[in-house]
């Protein structure tokens, strides 16, 4: 991706854009796995796997 990008000038409020778009989509995804992994431990059977 960082290769792809540097093999032209990015112009500066693109550049903004997308640090900005990434900056979100980390935060999105970061709440979401967060979210997903504290609903399937609840919705488990047996919570205590291997014990």
């Amino acid at each position: 991706e960082a290769v792809r990008r540097g093999r032209y000038r990015e112009k500066p409020c693109r550049k903004r854009q997308r640090r900005a778009y990434e900056a979100c989509r980390r935060l999105y995804n970061a709440e979401m796995s967060r979210k997903i992994s504290f609903l399937a431990r609840a919705n488990r059977h047996d919570p205590w796997l291997g014990c």
